[in-house]
């Protein structure tokens, strides 16, 4: 005989313990299935069973004697099986809520949290995890996009145009060639903004324009360096700004390098290769690095740092300057390694130029003519002077550009760098004695000897 669906379905489960029943019209006969997930017994009845917790088939036997056996034996196993289902619901909710337990405590010793919400259907639940380290001091949550847009606006580009005295034969002549660095506004007065660089940024340079997001080219005046630290800042006018650019532009925010830690996000912002502000990231690779023939310390990462970087901010994650990076220290046979000066040391010479106190200058931008060139075109090897400052000392003693620095204060000088630390080793109103060589009207250089005024 066929059996039917007669549209009884029902399914219910607890914390270890569940039951189903199914039902089929037979004839118009009832048949169900209970259990439960402990041990249960079968009870046979030619009657038809409602209860969840038995299992019953018509039977044809007629023996009422075991019938009422059954019905007894039908109600003890009921009230055992209620009796299991009890303490399994029971244990099912401590050992969920123990489980619950252990989990968060996982969870708070990891540094793990999550939050699950249901839409409502059956199965369909959401999950969102947050991991944030233990002992995380917040270093590693940043945002690159928010850091640079807040950055953008006290990041400028420095474009340099500098005038190098070619020789032929007995002929000199002048060629103009551009440059490109980057600078940070550091502080400003109600006339003045100040931009920190690099010393090489604007070496020789004989005009000197900052570019600001907005796109406007204002000129800029050098305030004061320092060539031994590669340091240098720059004045521009707020006169010469336009209104709208102005309101735009904010001073750098200043973090602290001496508290930094290898390991530590690094956004390095700047104007590589004169082609307009970038972002590159990396990490802190180490710290305190010294480097041959260069004053100081310097901080390494691995943010790239390319030509036009130089005078740029090395920003930490929360959108501090800790550094002025300078791809004059990057080595192009190595990859991965650029440094930065650490912005510590970098305010306290920047606080000097600025405040006047700085140690004595000169006030000359040289280029270093070695054996090489030297015999080539047949100059004296020492410091070729580029550019002279307005009002320098250089100026007020009577020093030329094209003239060649060999000697001062009877110490013989090749270098740039060691010119600049014997004048650092001066103070202001100090006189030295420079033996220069100085080309004249056939294209010849002469030995002179100049007294200078610090």
């Amino acid at each position: 005989m066929d059996s039917k669906w007669n549209g009884e379905y029902r399914y219910d489960y607890g914390s270890g313990y569940g039951s189903s029943s199914y039902g089929y019209d037979n004839s118009g006969e009832s048949y169900s299935e209970n259990y439960a997930n402990v041990a249960s017994e079968t009870v046979y009845s030619n009657e038809t069973m409602e209860s969840d917790m038995n299992y019953g088939t018509k039977s044809t036997s007629a023996d009422t004697t075991i019938q009422k056996k059954i019905r007894k034996k039908k109600v003890s196993t009921q009230r055992k099986i209620a009796r299991a289902a009890a303490y399994g619901l029971v244990f099912g909710l401590v050992a969920g809520a123990s489980f619950g337990g252990i989990n968060y405590g996982i969870s708070m010793l990891s540094g793990e949290s999550s939050v699950e919400t249901s839409s409502g259907g059956d199965n369909e639940v959401s999950k969102q995890t947050t991991v944030t380290p233990a002992n995380s001091t917040g270093t590693l949550n940043y945002d690159v996009a928010e850091i640079a847009a807040n950055a953008k606006y006290s990041v400028v580009s420095i474009n340099t145009v500098t005038k190098n005295t070619v020789q032929y034969f007995f002929q000199t002549y002048e060629q103009e060639s551009e440059g490109a660095g980057s600078g940070i506004i550091i502080g400003q007065t109600e006339d003045v903004l100040y931009i920190s660089t690099n010393y090489h940024v604007i070496e020789g340079a004989s005009a000197i324009t900052v570019g600001f997001t907005e796109g406007s080219l204002i000129d800029a005046t050098v305030k004061g360096y320092d060539a031994d630290y590669d340091i240098a800042v720059l004045e521009v006018k707020k006169s010469d700004i336009d209104s709208d650019t102005l309101d735009t532009l904010t001073v750098a925010s200043i973090g602290d390098s001496d508290s930094l830690a290898v390991g530590e996000p690094a956004i390095a912002m700047g104007n590589p290769l004169g082609t307009g502000l970038s972002v590159t990231v990396g990490y802190i690779s180490a710290l305190s690095k010294s480097i041959s023939n260069y004053s100081g310390t310097f901080i390494q990462t691995d943010a790239a740092i390319n030509p036009g970087n130089s005078g740029g901010a090395l920003l930490n994650s929360k959108g501090e300057v800790i550094g002025i990076t300078s791809s004059k220290y990057v080595d192009s046979s190595v990859e991965g390694m650029g440094f930065a000066i650490p912005i510590n040391k970098a305010m306290e010479l920047v606080d000097d130029i600025i405040n006047g106190t700085n140690s004595a200058r000169l006030g000359i931008g040289g280029v270093d003519i070695t054996s090489d060139y030297a015999s080539i075109y047949g100059f004296p090897e020492g410091i070729y002077v580029k550019t002279i400052e307005s009002g320098s000392a250089a100026e007020r003693g009577g020093l030329r550009e094209s003239d060649i620095i060999v000697n001062i204060d009877g110490a013989d000088v090749k270098q740039t760098e060691e010119l600049a630390r014997i004048i650092k080793s001066h103070k202001v109103g100090d006189e030295i004695t420079l033996k220069i060589y100085r080309v004249d009207n056939t294209g010849r250089y002469n030995q002179q000897e100049i007294t200078i005024t610090l």
